[in-house]
């Protein structure tokens, strides 16, 4: 009885246990390639009285079905087109820019900074993209810009952004791009020549 007993307390133990870190998805997973997808964060007043030193207000990462069908190179790799919004303290308008990611390590050094590694066309700054759970997209900026033409934006306060999905309706910025692969090349080939 006492076995029995152990076995159910067990497995209810068991059941009921915190997610693991080999629940948590790949970056790859949360952005699949040929998926619209939109995750999104702002912040209130509040938030940004209690942070002085943050700049950005608003930002969004997305991308729509369409964009990604064959992926920018025939190899083993990852590779998205994503569109960045960033709005900051200081901007008089939203900026919205292009980026091309990929998973391909950029050094295979132990401790290389690892996800998604995403260059912004116009601007030839970086971020990387990372999976914190379902739901939650982690930013890393590495030369993150409010517009091809913004000032750059600093770590500190604007290091690492957590954003949740969210329904597209939250990244209209998307409705403004081509919907296929072959018209999002064209703009990214335009971002890249400075046209």
């Amino acid at each position: 009885m006492r076995f029995v007993l152990g076995a159910v307390v067990t497995a209810a133990l068991l059941t009921a246990a915190p997610a693991t870190a080999q629940d948590k998805p790949t970056v790859q997973q949360l952005l699949p390639r040929d998926v619209s997808f939109c995750f999104a964060r702002d912040y209130d007043a509040r938030h940004l009285a209690s942070n002085p030193a943050q700049q950005v207000m608003h930002i969004r990462v997305g991308a729509r079905a369409g964009w990604n069908v064959h992926g920018q190179r025939d190899l083993p790799y990852h590779d998205i087109t994503i569109s960045l919004v960033v709005r900051t303290r200081a901007a008089a308008r939203t900026g919205v820019m292009l980026a091309s990611c990929t998973d391909y390590p950029e050094t295979n050094e132990p401790g290389a900074e690892r996800g998604l590694h995403c260059s912004l066309v116009c601007a030839g700054d970086k971020v990387v993209l990372d999976a914190r759970d379902a739901g939650t997209l982690i930013l890393r900026n590495r030369g993150l810009r409010a517009g091809c033409r913004g000032p750059r934006i600093g770590g500190g306060a604007d290091a690492v952004f957590h954003l949740r999905r969210q329904p597209l309706s939250v990244c209209p910025e998307l409705d403004a791009l081509p919907p296929d692969e072959g018209g999002i090349g064209e703009v990214l080939r335009k971002a890249r020549e400075g046209l």
